[in-house]
């Protein structure tokens, strides 16, 4: 009904960012841990633990979780 319609029209649909388990499955796959993600994200290894678990669902966390990943993949790929 019109609930689902609201939901949908919530800005974290609009910025089309991760959600945490698509970031953990990033994470893991580019082979960093938390404290690297958190130290290029300017945040804790348990904030990040946080978003990846779906705690913290706050829009730009995941955000600058996400850039976080774009930036540590690079680096992998020039090691």
């Amino acid at each position: 009904g019109k609930y689902e319609h609201d939901v949908r029209q919530r800005p974290t649909q609009v910025h089309n960012v991760p959600d945490g388990a698509t970031l953990r499955a990033r994470r893991q796959a580019i082979g960093v841990t938390l404290y690297e993600v958190g130290a290029v994200a300017g945040m804790s290894a348990k904030q990040v633990s946080a978003v990846e678990r779906g705690r913290n669902v706050h829009v730009a966390s995941r955000e600058r979780v996400s850039d976080a990943l774009g930036v540590l993949a690079q680096r992998q790929k020039s090691k």
